[in-house]
């Protein structure tokens, strides 16, 4: 990469167009003029955009606006005064995106890291999606398994694009954390934009281990967020978790009497939320559909379905 030059009064050259021969056309319509020499002593980048013809003094700059050019040219100015904040971050990666400065590089990974800055980290990991800032977007991916809890706390997932989230949440991220927490930040990521989302729900949830998911909790869950009863298939899943935990529940309370396992008053425990489930579903489709059609649709059985687990022959 090239040298920095150390330019004194450089401002004034900036400010007052001094030695200017060129310029630079920005994807939003603006233009500055530059010093050639003075760029190609900071960026590589202006080095080859330059001399692919020496003649040539417009030059148009793809993916990049005035707004973040200027950011580059307080880079320069400053030198190591040059500060990331939160107003110029956004700004610097893009700057960083396109130029490609070492020094800029290490200034964001040293600004990522800083404990203070947790807050930012899951507008970092959104912004970094580039391969060119790769480095930044594994620094963030670590931060934010570090600073999971406080990130929840602040809603700091909600606004994530679909495939940032799907990518920062993969089974192994979600299954490394609290598993009643994980449920809560999926669900209000789907509910900030539902009509878009609502149709990653069930994959999302599916990545979950539900052995870490107390049945108060999924009991608690479905009661709160009437909208999983919309989608039959997500429906269908939840159901399955709670009634393998209410069969667990029951079973470990049986009786074991002449190699018949009979069950005390629990057992009617998958029957009664089952069939006020039904009730609940059919008034939210606005009674649209008999019980049985209901049954049919989001539990594929019959009459006799909370039954399954009444009576099981205990195996020797």
């Amino acid at each position: 990469m090239a040298t920095r030059l150390i330019t004194p009064n450089f401002n004034y050259f900036v400010d007052n167009d001094v030695f200017t021969d060129a310029q630079l056309c920005f994807t939003d319509g603006s233009k500055i003029k530059v010093s050639r020499i003075i760029l190609c002593g900071y960026s590589d980048y202006f080095m080859e955009l330059f001399l692919q013809n020496i003649e040539e003094t417009i030059f148009p700059i793809s993916n990049m606006t005035l707004t973040d050019f200027k950011v580059f040219y307080d880079y320069i100015l400053l030198g190591d005064k040059f500060v990331i904040n939160a107003n110029n971050f956004l700004s610097i990666l893009n700057v960083q995106k396109v130029f490609n400065i070492s020094g800029i590089e290490n200034l964001i990974s040293n600004w990522i890291t800083k404990d203070e800055n947790y807050l930012y980290q899951g507008i970092v990991f959104e912004s970094t999606s580039d391969t060119k800032l790769e480095f930044c977007r594994k620094m963030s991916r670590i931060l934010i398994d570090k600073e999971f809890m406080k990130l929840c706390k602040i809603n700091a997932f909600d606004s994530f694009d679909i495939s940032s989230f799907m990518e920062l949440f993969d089974q192994k991220f979600i299954q490394s954390k609290d598993q009643d927490d994980v449920l809560e930040v999926i669900t209000r990521w789907i509910e900030y934009d539902f009509k878009n989302r609502s149709c990653y729900w069930i994959e999302l949830i599916q990545k979950l281990n539900y052995e870490k998911v107390s049945k108060s909790f999924l009991t608690d869950y479905m009661e709160k967020n009437p909208k999983v009863y919309e989608s039959p298939q997500l429906t269908k899943f939840l159901v399955s978790k709670l009634s393998e935990k209410i069969k667990n529940e029951t079973v470990s309370s049986a009786i074991i009497k002449e190699n018949i396992v009979v069950i005390d008053k629990k057992s009617d425990a998958m029957d009664n939320f089952t069939e006020e489930l039904i009730k609940k579903i059919r008034t939210l489709l606005n009674d649209k559909f008999s019980l049985e059609q209901i049954k049919k649709e989001y539990f594929n059985c019959d009459e006799n379905i909370g039954r399954t687990y009444q009576t099981l022959k205990h195996k020797k």
